[in-house]
């Protein structure tokens, strides 16, 4: 008897790429969790493993740009590894693209992504979510400026203290200060 892990990897092989990146186009963004169905996230994550085992750049601003609001019943978390796979210069240009979306899922999940890609480029939109009335977004977005040299992230942060009320936030952003 075959695994549900072993059918979901032979799906993601007999997938072409040109059905894989359609997919996405077809889904910028995917659907909010509770209008999801487990058919389409079951698909969203075989076009991941996919991209996972056949590296294409042409995917990653489809990914950037898919992510529903909440977390695609977990499956969201995993698209990172797909595009951990691509260098700052395929990867950037489409982050700052996503990180001004109107779509707050998909500003959200590119928060967590920027982290990985320090990009003095991507300060100016990460300092503009500061500003976002949500404190999960704006967690995410100090985590990324904190992972900046000093020089870089201090000036913003300084700012950011004089502007936020929330205390566990600020706390954040002293850490990130003295450290």
């Amino acid at each position: 008897m075959i695994s549900h892990q072993e059918h979901q990897k032979q799906d993601a092989t007999n997938m072409t790429q040109e059905e894989a990146l359609n997919f996405l186009k077809e889904h910028q963004p995917m659907p909010k969790d509770e209008d999801l169905s487990e058919e389409l996230i079951r698909k969203y994550d075989e076009v991941r493993q996919f991209f996972l085992q056949n590296s294409n750049k042409e995917c990653v601003p489809l990914f950037l740009n898919s992510f529903g609001y909440i977390d695609g019943l977990g499956v969201y978390q995993l698209v990172e590894d797909v595009i951990l796979q691509f260098s700052s210069e395929d990867v950037v240009p489409y982050l700052k693209i996503a990180l001004d979306s109107k779509e707050y899922s998909v500003r959200y999940w590119n928060v967590q992504i920027a982290a990985n890609y320090l990009s003095s480029e991507l300060l100016p939109l990460l300092n503009k979510i500061l500003r976002e009335d949500d404190f999960d977004i704006k967690y995410n977005a100090l985590t990324a400026i904190g992972q900046y040299n000093i020089v870089l992230s201090k000036p913003i942060l300084e700012q950011y203290l004089h502007e936020e009320d929330n205390e566990e936030l600020r706390e954040i952003a002293n850490n990130i200060l003295i450290t």
